[in-house]
């Protein structure tokens, strides 16, 4: 029997969709769906004593020593970018300490769709007035801008002094880049399963993600899109060491940059995903 190991939502469903167990993260209860349980009315039910083969971490590594899909679950996307660029695959700048210059976003090493990301704060920039030696011939005792300090004459200059950046607290910084596109691209080991691009409801944010604007997902075939996606995405996945997840990957510059591999997708907006995922699971559990 599969069991998909996670939280609600995407593993519940997966584990209807493949008629199988959902074990919960939560409770770590084992629960089966039933069109007609005891009530009368079709829900989960619980499940004594199972008997688990094939475990799908979905999101989470699951306990025991069942043979699992995805066994190297990791959250933390900061190590997932240095895996990217070891991999040799283009990623944003990063640093684990703050930078001295605006531009650049505050991260957790654990996060979720995007609702971590903060802003430095810049104070107002300052200006000055600085007297400056001054080597132009004219006549500074008329002159309302210039004065003479021990016989050489000086000039009034303005100096705008800019503010200063502080970041907050944060795991690490990524440097800001003005995406031209995102997409998302549903990779089972070397099977792209879909590929859709990311369409926000307003693209004057400078950042998209579901705090400051919801968006929708476009199915895309890999010919409408070149520079080497499919590629991109196929390694990204290899890179973290992962059977299956939902890889990110945004354009600018006409050039691909990756930002994370999901382990545990959304698959509750999108059936045919869902189904999708749950064809290639059978094929893994039946040929082990």
């Amino acid at each position: 029997m599969i069991t998909v190991y996670g939280g609600a939502g995407s593993a519940q469903a997966l584990a209807k969709e493949l008629g199988g167990y959902w074990w919960s993260k939560e409770s770590r209860l084992i629960r089966r769906w039933s069109p007609r349980r005891a009530d009368g009315r079709a829900g989960w039910v619980r499940v004594r004593d199972p008997r688990l083969t094939h475990v799908v971490n979905y999101g989470y590594e699951a306990p025991g020593m069942a043979t699992k899909l995805n066994s190297r679950i990791s959250s933390d996307k900061l190590r997932q970018l240095q895996l990217f660029r070891d991999a040799g695959l283009s990623v944003p700048d990063f640093s684990t300490t703050p930078p001295n210059e605006p531009g650049w976003l505050v991260r957790n090493r654990s996060h979720v769709r995007g609702r971590d990301i903060r802003h430095p704060q810049v104070s107002t920039p300052q200006v000055r007035t600085e007297w400056r030696p001054d080597f132009q011939l004219h006549d500074y005792q008329r002159c309302g801008h210039c004065l003479q300090v021990g016989g050489a004459v000086q000039r009034a200059q303005r100096i705008e002094v800019p503010g200063a950046v502080r970041y907050p607290q944060g795991d690490y910084y990524v440097k800001f880049l003005p995406k031209q596109r995102e997409f998302r691209v549903h990779v089972f080991n070397e099977t792209i399963m879909r590929m859709s691009e990311k369409l926000p409801q307003r693209t004057t944010d400078t950042v998209w993600n579901s705090a400051n604007s919801h968006f929708s997902h476009a199915e895309i075939t890999p010919r409408e899109v070149r520079h080497g996606l499919c590629d991109v995405a196929r390694r990204a996945l290899a890179a973290v060491g992962l059977d299956f997840g939902a890889v990110d990957v945004m354009m600018y510059n006409n050039q691909l940059y990756v930002l994370e591999v999901n382990s545990a997708p959304s698959l509750t907006d999108n059936p045919t995903t869902l189904q999708r995922y749950a064809n290639h699971i059978r094929e893994w559990a039946n040929g082990m």
